[in-house]
């Protein structure tokens, strides 16, 4: 087996706080947990035999914002590791990525394939195993429910606890979700980002597969409204700008003005803010200004986060550009 990342800190700099802690089972022996490591850890480093691991889970736990509610995320790669019949005081969301996982729910037992979704409410008993010896990978994200009655007041204005009425599903939209969502808590994306796809992914849930099914609240034309969304986005892009933020600027719910948003703009704000941000570092490099004040000053959370993000809207990473511009010059 191996091992591949652990990290922690600041991840959100001013605008929240990320905690990432390593987990290691063994057969008869208390787990192993390092939070706060900065550095990749291995296997070996820790002194591990791997052919004798059940499991390894990386956990994420957010807090401070959206509406200041806390939130935890798992990663985990389950090989000989089985959960008993338990059950949880919050909901549980679980996408298999690789590998067959088998579980018992209500008297009745299913099977994940890779890409499937797992919905269990809050209370629910059920269990957790691997279907062969090659184990199975996850990642879940585990709501409060106090998350989802927010999520569900956003999305039919009425604050009641939804409650799941299935509990398998194929659905590839939700599958691209979560990996989005725990994608963006590892890339050092900023807390726009991360709220907004996580309030995303609870409303879409709720309407498709909640009990009462909500209707949406109609949407109107809210051009003013975006208009100064993005006024606020493009005077505030190098702050922590956050969903709560922009929706009280405008006066509007959050999830009310992600669907807004996206309908005016084509995309959500955490897009646009990112374009914004890359806008800039284009006219700071072209001023000459090096890669770390360019970084800094466009509102990136580093160096890195800048290079990735530059890349992937411009197709060049900043140092080619820079080196481009270099050349034009000459």
């Amino acid at each position: 087996m191996k091992l591949t990342i652990v990290g922690s800190g600041d991840a959100f700099g001013s605008g929240g706080r990320l905690q990432t802690c390593l987990h290691v089972a063994l057969p008869g022996e208390e787990f192993l947990v390092d939070c706060g490591a900065t550095s990749v850890i291995g296997m070996q480093q820790l002194g591990i035999d791997p052919d004798r691991v059940s499991s390894i889970f990386i956990t994420h736990l957010h807090g401070d914002h959206f509406g200041g509610l806390v939130w935890f995320l798992l990663h985990a790669h389950y090989v000989t590791h089985a959960y008993p019949r338990h059950s949880h005081e919050y909901y549980v969301i679980s996408l298999i990525v690789r590998g067959r996982q088998t579980f018992t729910h209500k008297g009745t037992k299913y099977t994940t394939p890779p890409g499937g979704v797992i919905l269990i409410n809050p209370g629910e008993v059920h269990t957790g195993e691997t279907v062969d010896e090659r184990g199975f990978e996850l990642r879940s994200l585990y709501p409060t429910i106090a998350n989802m009655e927010m999520a569900a007041h956003e999305v039919h204005g009425r604050r009641a606890q939804p409650f799941f009425h299935t509990v398998r599903v194929d659905d590839p939209g939700t599958t691209n979700h979560v990996l989005s969502l725990h994608r963006s808590m590892m890339e050092e994306t900023g807390i726009l980002e991360v709220e907004s796809r996580f309030l995303w992914i609870l409303a879409g849930l709720i309407k498709r597969y909640a009990r009462p099914s909500p209707n949406e609240k109609e949407m109107r034309s809210e051009k003013q409204a975006i208009r100064k969304t993005r006024h606020y986005i493009q005077e505030r892009f190098a702050e922590g700008i956050t969903l709560n933020d922009l929706a009280q600027h405008v006066s509007l719910s959050p999830y009310y003005l992600l669907r807004a948003f996206r309908a005016e703009v084509g995309m959500p704000p955490h897009t646009y803010l990112e374009s914004v941000r890359v806008r800039e570092a284009q006219r700071l490099i072209e001023a000459g200004k090096s890669l770390a004040e360019v970084a800094a000053e466009a509102g990136f959370s580093s160096q890195s986060h800048m290079t990735n993000r530059f890349k992937k809207i411009m197709g060049a990473t900043p140092g080619q550009y820079a080196a481009q511009g270099r050349d034009t010059a000459g």
